[in-house]
């Protein structure tokens, strides 16, 4: 069988060098998430941030889920569409922009082994961290308890300058001030899903 022809390269920014080692059909995948790391420092300079997360799009409003991987957020994401008629908008990922009016989530375009990737955009209802458990039961999280949960999914290169990590920071820490966090133990079943959309919408009416 005729091996597959790999392709070495390295782009860089102002802030950081990326080397990619890729067959010719991953060029463009590869390509896209490399430039999309490159301009994150930018991006993070005017109010964003990247979250490992799932995201859902369900009556207008984003619902986010996150942990770390083999959790469960794809799974959360197709049982919202599946139950709730949802979109699941990226199965992986989402990028967080402060605006005016509070938090948006961002179509992502990287979605790491999730086939979901959508170029959306919604305010942020509440982001869920998870956790498998035998019952579902779902609670609130103070803005530090959730921070720190949350800490390894958030994006952060020690490559990029001070002040840029210092913005990064300071986006982070107005996210969890104003937007609801709920930690989520839970079944993968119809009952989880009822139980996160009877508390987001509870809370926010």
């Amino acid at each position: 069988m005729k091996s597959k022809k790999k392709l070495d390269f390295t782009l860089t920014s102002p802030t950081e060098s990326i080397s990619v080692s890729c067959t010719e059909s991953e060029v463009l995948h590869t390509l896209i998430e490399s430039a999309y790391r490159l301009a994150l420092p930018t991006l993070v300079s005017t109010g964003h941030f990247h979250l490992h997360c799932s995201y859902v799009l369900y009556q207008g409003k984003a619902i986010l889920f996150t942990g770390p991987s083999g959790i469960g957020k794809t799974t959360q994401a197709e049982l919202w569409r599946d139950y709730l008629g949802a979109t699941i908008v990226n199965g992986d990922a989402s990028l967080i922009q402060k605006q005016e009016g509070g938090f948006y989530a961002l179509g992502a375009p990287v979605h790491g082994s999730s086939p979901y990737c959508e170029e959306r955009s919604a305010p942020i209802a509440a982001l869920v961290t998870l956790e498998q458990a035998k019952e579902n039961t779902i609670a609130t999280m103070e803005p530090f308890q959730a921070l720190s949960y949350c800490l390894p999914e958030i994006f952060l290169s020690d490559t990029w300058p001070d002040e840029v990590q210092e913005k990064m920071w300071e986006n982070v820490d107005h996210f969890f001030q104003k937007v609801p966090v709920y930690h989520l133990c839970c079944r993968p079943d119809r009952e989880a899903v009822e139980l996160v959309r009877d508390t987001v919408i509870s809370q926010s009416t």
